[in-house]
């Protein structure tokens, strides 16, 4: 018999991008520093990408599975690209030296970075991977949801970072074995850029997330993944933002901070032509027409793929 498996192209159509078919509750007091253990299928669109070194491969950053073909990540963490076409992708795993029978694994065809990013200020830190082929959907592998322009990310109250980097401070160097998670707040950009906190460093593209006083924050390890919101009375998470930098790991007043997933939507769809569903307009008309009541448009059956776009943002690749 032939084992037939679903491509991540066939889920969307299903309306599933954002979805975790196997997550479980979170508890208040996640954190990356300091961490808690996920279980495998609990960010399921989260992608650990590895470098070759001479004693095996080596997390260095996070990403995101956005379309079958298409990792969104960093740019920051390409800042050496020696044996690029070497390096590997592991999706739909939770513990990186035993990643399980579900896990799979793709190679870089091409890198996209963004055209504009400056690696001295961080503008612009996002990068696109096309996978040598396709990834094939499951209940540990699913794809983000990327937001537009309607969606209003202020008001999004249930957000998480996630990923393999450092959780001991004192540790600079070790990175976990684990998928971490951590729940943050979303910080006014007129709060992060004030005097105290960092004084106009930050970009107008940017999200700022974590907790006032320290203590929960994404470091060393985790760049290039997601942050990502839940979306009120649904259990679809949006991709949000991707980890981009921060002043040290979960220090007061020292929120990490992300690109912001709605300012490059347009570039990402510019960069993966024929990605994502011409559909977008007709779901936006939809989410646009619900809020004022006046429209019957069926949600079913709508292909949220080009919507549906995820994003890892892990802070602090190193190599």
């Amino acid at each position: 018999s032939v084992l037939l498996v679903p491509s991540c192209r066939f889920l969307l159509s299903g309306d599933i991008c954002g979805r975790r078919p196997l997550a479980s509750s979170h508890s208040s007091n996640m954190r990356i520093v300091g961490g808690v253990d996920t279980l495998p299928g609990t960010w399921p669109w989260i992608v650990s990408i590895q470098i070759p070194t001479t004693t095996g491969f080596r997390h260095t950053c996070g990403g995101s599975l956005i379309s079958p073909r298409w990792v969104i990540t960093a740019a920051h963490c390409f800042l050496n690209k020696r044996y690029l076409e070497h390096w590997k992708l592991v999706f739909g795993a939770a513990q990186l030296s035993r990643p399980g029978p579900d896990a799979q694994e793709r190679t870089i065809k091409n890198l996209v970075e963004h055209q504009h990013y400056r690696s001295s200020t961080y503008f612009n830190d996002v990068a696109l991977m096309e996978l040598s082929h396709p990834i094939n959907c499951s209940d540990y592998i699913q794809p983000a949801c990327l937001p537009d322009m309607n969606i209003e990310i202020s008001s999004l109250t249930r957000c998480y970072v996630s990923g393999w980097g450092v959780t001991d401070v004192s540790k600079p160097k070790v990175t976990s074995d684990i998928l971490q998670e951590a729940k943050v707040n979303l910080i006014p950009i007129t709060t992060c850029n004030s005097t105290a906190w960092y004084d106009k460093k930050i970009h107008y593209n940017n999200l700022c997330a974590g907790h006032e006083e320290g203590g929960i924050d994404t470091c060393q390890g985790d760049s290039g993944g997601p942050l990502m919101c839940r979306e009120h009375r649904s259990e679809r998470f949006w991709l949000v933002g991707v980890t981009s930098w921060g002043a040290g790991c979960a220090r007061a007043m020292r929120p990490g901070i992300y690109s912001s997933m709605q300012h490059f939507l347009k570039w990402v769809k510019d960069e993966t032509p024929g990605s994502f569903s011409s559909r977008l307009h007709a779901y936006q008309l939809f989410q646009r027409r619900k809020k004022t009541g006046g429209c019957t448009f069926p949600r079913a059956g709508l292909l949220l793929s080009d919507v549906c776009n995820s994003i890892l943002a892990i802070k602090w690749c190193f190599f």
